[in-house]
């Protein structure tokens, strides 16, 4: 076993699965520790923790609304991979309305989450690249994720590079929060506004 390996699965054995407000108080306490360890190598292992450890999500008194009440229900959002201070391209950038403005992480990893507070049935969801997802050497993956009656996060459309300004998604779904997450391979991206129909 490599040392890597056996970095990973310590880490994976010593954080188990919370809830969203608790877990990155707890993951950037890993990852403050292992970077001290092991440098970079312990920081990516982390990150990738990071990435897969959020499973459970929403609260237990969701209630279920009507598609009428959806038009105010995008309340916040956030950065699952920030916890510093105030960003200068906010997560709220994503749901603000407006398109000249976007949620920017400085980063090859996007992964944020929209609270709709309760549980509503969507149809389509909108997602702003520009040129994110225009160019090919800004996203190669993406996923937009919601949290269902069930408190489980499902895959609710992915796909490889966009290679367009906008990525309109068509689900059937009741979901209570969305979570995107992107990557690239080198520079860094953002997303400009992620919309509910």
């Amino acid at each position: 076993m490599t040392r890597e390996e056996e970095l990973e699965m310590k880490l994976t054995q010593k954080i188990p699965v919370i809830s969203s407000t608790m877990h990155h108080a707890k993951i950037f306490f890993v990852i403050i520790l292992t970077v001290g360890l092991s440098g970079s190598i312990a920081f990516l292992t982390a990150r990738q923790i990071i990435k897969d450890v959020v499973r459970q999500c929403g609260s237990k008194d969701r209630i279920v609304r009507s598609k009428e009440e959806l038009l105010v229900a995008l309340k916040t959002a956030h950065n699952n991979l920030f916890s510093g201070p105030i960003e200068r391209f906010p997560a709220d950038n994503l749901i603000d309305g407006n398109l000249e403005t976007y949620a920017y992480p400085n980063d090859r990893i996007v992964d944020y989450t929209a609270d709709l507070v309760d549980l509503y049935p969507l149809n389509e969801i909108t997602i702003v690249w520009n040129e994110f997802g225009e160019q090919e050497n800004y996203i190669t993956k993406w996923y937009l994720e919601g949290c269902t009656k069930s408190g489980e996060w499902d895959i609710l459309a992915r796909g490889d590079a966009p290679k367009s300004k906008v990525t309109v998604v068509k689900i059937k779904d009741v979901v209570s929060q969305l979570r995107l997450r992107a990557s690239a391979q080198k520079d860094w991206i953002g997303v400009y506004e992620m919309k509910i129909d």
